[in-house]
């Protein structure tokens, strides 16, 4: 098993959901995140006033799937959140030892 993590815009949380579910993955967790690469934060202006704001406002995409199927839910995620812009997001891949259901109890890839 692997666990997938995107990060991606929030305006592209719908899209992202919306293919995951069609290539068979509507569980997702999401959350709120902030960090900073190569944009290194943006300005904002308030009442006339510039801000640099350190950190962009990001959404974390994170689902664990089975290992076969990994590159194709990488590519669906990447489709449907690039713009081709800086920013984009990025997609990491970690292994995964288990997991279980707590209603189930079910085990591995099972439990997925």
């Amino acid at each position: 098993m692997k666990r997938i993590e995107a990060i991606i815009s929030p305006t592209k949380v719908d899209q992202v959901c919306a293919i995951l579910e069609n290539v068979g993955y509507p569980s997702v967790t999401i959350s709120n995140v902030e960090g900073r690469g190569s944009k290194k934060g943006s300005e904002r202006k308030i009442r006339g006033i510039t801000y640099t704001v350190p950190f962009v406002e990001e959404k974390r995409v994170v689902l664990v799937v089975k290992d076969k199927e990994v590159d194709g839910i990488m590519k669906a995620i990447r489709e449907a959140a690039c713009t081709g812009k800086t920013g984009d997001g990025m997609i990491f891949v970690s292994s995964m030892d288990n997991a279980m259901s707590i209603r189930t109890g079910e085990t591995g890839e099972t439990a997925v």
